[in-house]
């Protein structure tokens, strides 16, 4: 009897047994198990070689998809290297940061190399005589993944059993180092959780005063909601105001792939024949775009000119009564304060007050503020002014004569803060943005400001206000860092590395030699994205398009994804399955 490894296979185990007591010889059970691995080294043979020539491969050749925070765009690959960079259809507006960026970062000299610790960590982490006063100063030596995690899943367990998870710090936030939805803070924040959780940042650098106080003004985060669209502005607009805002700018990158898709649509409202004001201390490209009005202002002092402002309105008799009794609490103590009757003492907040703090003209403020009132008028703050001492203050101010003017609500009108970002002004498509991995629940409720790390680790256990409440300081022992350079993110930096000499281990996870790994003490080096696979969705505000984010290339030097680095900790950590 001659069997076939077709009929092997499909009888079976017992057809095996049966065959095997009857007719079939041994040396038929031979051939056909010698022809069984001979199909299987062929068939692995053909996987591995379609492999070696597939996107992402040391040795592709051709053309890839990907997208990035600078736009979407096709990549040319030749032998695995990247080579050029053309911008995909979808991308109303290219900028040279994807053209010319991508390529040029991807190479550069600063990519992390290989796992990396610094010396006297490497030499001296079982007597715990580590030398953290040396961060920053002396080299740091290449070792292999299983040291490197090893290393790190070791301070990460024994911070948790000697000061608990409030110990270990996470540093990460915003999740701008890639736009897909596999950002190594969420994947941070996954893997403490499933440890018991992690001190958090709480707010950030881009809006932190401005995301505090209008939610409490408006009822609405407001900093990172959708704006008027661009058809109402343009259609029912007769004045837009920039304030310190520059969306032609700003908009050239974007939280998720950058579509660039308001850009003509600036062009559109300028057609239509909207007058633009721009308050600004300098010119910006927006204002040559929409050929704006400029009125220089000294900076940080936009609360002077819209107090002054509403004050004009008052005494002239031009702020809509019936919207602020229908629609706003607490004006009688505004008016008192415009009036200089509040108990502060201040003066009275007239335009010749104003004019000495902004140095724009007393007639100037009156007259733009006549022209406010008279027109259908649509301003649209930023989140610089807000990056100040009292930044809440300016935005204050602005709603407050917004609410004077009496206009929230009408097409075309009222006041935004988020123009300049995201394709603000852009339609909502209503679709649901991929979302990625949950992180979970933080179990641990010790918080630390974005802007004060320094304070935090200098005082722990101290007292502190944040947004009404009242937090105490961790005693942090370990900052966990991923794709966020928090070393940029404080106002004295000099402070911030004294600060850190208070802390046993700082883990650092990024494609680059940025501050924050030179003064780190375990290295992970990350993949950039586009030696990843990823997705995401076009525009913050429209999502009107899907992005898969091929792979383009193979990691180079010795990166991992982030997902790859933080499961294998999971693993080491004893809560892989919970990861996955």
């Amino acid at each position: 009897m001659s069997t076939t490894r077709r009929q092997w296979l499909k009888t079976g185990a017992t057809g095996a047994a049966g065959l095997a007591a009857g007719s079939l010889l041994p040396g038929a059970l031979k051939d056909v198990m010698a022809a069984e691995a001979a199909e299987g080294a062929a068939g692995a043979e053909a996987a591995a070689k379609a492999a070696s020539s597939a996107p992402g491969s040391a040795t592709f050749t051709g053309e890839v998809a990907h997208a990035t925070h600078y736009g979407p765009f096709i990549g040319t690959v030749k032998n695995g290297r990247l080579e050029k960079v053309v911008p995909q259809v979808s991308d109303k507006r290219p900028t040279p940061m994807l053209t010319e960026g991508v390529i040029a970062r991807t190479y550069d000299k600063t990519r992390v190399a290989g796992p990396m610790v610094r010396k006297s960590y490497l030499e001296g982490f079982r007597t715990g005589k580590t030398k953290p006063e040396l961060r920053g100063k002396e080299p740091f030596v290449q070792v292999s993944w299983d040291v490197a995690l090893g290393l790190t899943a070791k301070a990460i367990l024994d911070t948790i059993e000697k000061h608990g998870n409030e110990g270990c710090f996470s540093s990460s936030y915003g999740g701008w180092s890639h736009a897909g939805i596999f950002r190594p803070n969420v994947l941070q924040g996954r893997f403490f959780n499933l440890l018991g959780g992690s001190s958090m940042t709480s707010g950030d650098y881009s809006a932190g005063a401005g995301q505090i106080i209008m939610p409490l003004v408006l009822g609405d985060l407001e900093v990172y909601s959708a704006q008027t669209s661009w058809e109402q502005v343009a259609k029912h607009t007769e004045v837009l105001v920039f304030i310190g805002s520059d969306p032609n700018k700003n908009n050239r990158i974007e939280y998720t792939v950058a579509d660039h898709e308001m850009f003509p649509n600036w062009e559109a409202i300028r057609k239509a024949g909207v007058k633009c004001i721009s308050i600004n201390p300098q010119r910006t490209t927006t204002d040559e775009v929409m050929d704006a009005e400029w009125v220089p202002i000294i900076p940080n002092t936009d609360t002077a000119l819209f107090l002054a402002m509403s004050h004009h309105l008052l005494v002239t008799n031009r702020w809509n009564r019936d919207f602020v009794q229908q629609y706003t609490v607490g004006f009688d103590r505004f008016r008192a304060y415009l009036e200089g009757k509040d108990a502060d003492g201040t003066p009275a907040k007239t335009p010749e007050w104003a004019s000495r703090i902004t140095g724009i003209p007393a007639a100037r403020i009156r007259q733009l503020a006549d022209l406010f009132a008279s027109k259908r008028t649509q301003l649209a703050g930023s989140w610089a002014i807000q990056r100040a001492h009292h930044g809440e203050m300016p935005y204050w101010a602005i709603v407050n004569f917004a609410c004077m003017l009496g206009n929230i609500g009408l097409p075309g009108q009222g006041v935004g803060f988020s123009w300049h970002y995201g394709g603000g002004g852009t339609p909502q498509s209503g679709a649901t943005p991929p979302t990625g991995l949950s992180q979970g629940r933080n179990a641990v409720k010790k918080i630390c400001p974005a802007s004060r790390i320094s304070e935090m680790l200098n005082n722990p256990g101290k007292e502190f206000t944040h947004n009404g409440s009242r937090y105490t300081y961790p005693l942090v022992k370990l900052i966990y860092n991923a794709g966020n350079n928090f070393m940029s993110h404080q106002q004295d930096l000099n402070e911030l590395i004294r600060a850190l000499q208070k802390v046993d281990t700082v883990v650092v996870q990024d494609c680059w030699w940025t501050a924050s790994t030179r003064w780190a003490d375990i290295v992970l080096p990350a993949t950039t994205t586009v030696e990843r696979n990823d997705i995401s969705s076009g525009g913050t505000y429209n999502i009107n398009k899907f992005y898969a984010m091929k792979q383009v290339i193979a990691p180079q030097g010795d990166a991992l994804d982030d997902f790859e680095i933080f499961r294998r900790l999971a693993e080491l950590c004893g809560v892989e399955l919970g990861f996955t």
